[in-house]
């Protein structure tokens, strides 16, 4: 007899993507044995090899099991769900992504706990859930089976359904789920769905507008925003005569989509410092949302912005980039960095003769921090395991 909450996914249930490495495929194999699955599951991927989710994701996680592995899963997985809704004609803005990440019983021993993470992300909200199982309580097929409910469970809550029709998980007496959610605030909902280009936040008040306009911006992924960059934001405010805000892409070139989630964790840590918060990948479409601005940026971002892959891959389509870059009036702040023991500064680099005007470099007997949010994640990481 198939699962009542099966049948009632199916038939009630948005649609969806699902990626999964490590474990919980008896979800998979549960949703795909009762009829009406095309209705609801768009695709379904398993990129169980490192390599393949690194593919998948477009870059390597910190850690492969992890929550904010299993974000960026869903984050990915999301907008592929858009994607394949509106080549069905099904409305992308019911569109789920899941991304379910675990390390369970295997053919060796494991020193770290048996875990799994499963996220959800939707056009309006993001929710992720956390469960250490007890070790050695039960067998690989046991200790997937709970995965694969937890993943059930959350393309529940993804479809808005009631707590009643929700599967029931099969946890033992040590065990609990970690939840967190977030729900998008019409303003980041409409930056998220590409309806309006950025958003500022200040005091945690999202606003179309921030006064006074800054004159410089210090862009980054903040993850997490360190002493260093508070430093350089300081230092820049200084150099450029006026208010320096930082600036979040929710899009980025090299990484997946920000989830709401991760967005309300990273725009918490800036308090009462102006942030803005845009769907700019590349630095000329930063500078069309934010002319006559000075972009603040380390060397190692200062060598990506010259790289033509970033604009089309051709020179033409770098030389059209930073033409658009001088007519919206923006320049570079290129701060030295010191990367494998050597410190490199701005001439260091090999710029065009034709771009030089745009990059400004300060040297780093001027200020040189060399903090890296890379470094902080590693070794949290690390003490965490």
């Amino acid at each position: 007899m198939p699962d009542p909450f099966i049948t009632h996914f199916h038939q009630h249930g948005p649609p969806c993507v699902i990626a999964m490495t490590g474990g919980g495929i008896s979800a998979l194999h549960a949703l795909l044995s009762v009829p009406g699955a095309s209705r609801t599951v768009l695709e379904a991927v398993v990129p169980y090899a490192p390599p393949a989710l690194d593919q998948w994701l477009g870059k390597a996680p910190d850690q492969y099991c992890s929550e904010a592995t299993a974000l960026m899963m869903a984050a990915v997985a999301h907008r592929r769900a858009r994607q394949l809704a509106v080549a069905q004609k099904q409305d992308p803005d019911t569109a789920l992504g899941l991304g379910c990440t675990a390390s369970l019983v295997s053919d060796r021993p494991k020193r770290g706990p048996h875990r799994c993470h499963v996220a959800v992300h939707s056009s309006r909200a993001t929710a992720a859930w956390s469960l250490e199982l007890e070790k050695g309580a039960r067998d690989r097929a046991g200790e997937d089976a709970v995965v694969g409910q937890l993943v059930l469970l959350a393309l529940g809550w993804g479809a808005a359904f009631e707590p009643a029709v929700l599967p029931k998980l099969s946890l033992r007496d040590a065990e609990t789920i970690l939840p967190h959610e977030a729900h998008g605030a019409p303003l980041m909902v409409d930056l998220a769905q590409g309806l309006r280009d950025l958003v500022w936040s200040k005091g945690k008040v999202l606003t179309e507008k921030v006064s006074p306009a800054p004159v410089g911006i210090l862009c980054g992924s903040f993850n997490p925003l360190h002493q260093a960059h508070k430093h350089l934001q300081e230092f820049a405010a200084r150099k450029l005569g006026g208010p320096v805000a930082y600036e979040l892409s929710i899009r980025n070139a090299d990484k997946p989509p920000l989830d709401f989630l991760t967005i309300a964790r990273r725009v918490a840590q800036f308090g009462e410092a102006p942030l803005v918060l845009t769907n700019a990948a590349t630095f000329n479409a930063k500078s069309r949302l934010l002319p006559n601005t000075t972009f603040v940026v380390g060397f190692d971002t200062a060598e990506r912005i010259i790289l033509p892959k970033y604009y089309g891959g051709g020179q033409e389509d770098l030389d059209r980039a930073m033409g658009e870059l001088r007519q919206n009036n923006c320049r570079f702040l290129v701060m030295a960095r010191a990367a494998e023991g050597h410190v490199r500064e701005l001439g260091d680099l090999h710029i065009p003769t034709e771009f030089e005007d745009l990059f400004v470099g300060v040297p780093a007997e001027e200020f040189r921090e060399d903090l890296s949010s890379t470094e902080l994640r590693k070794a949290a990481s690390e003490s965490a395991g």
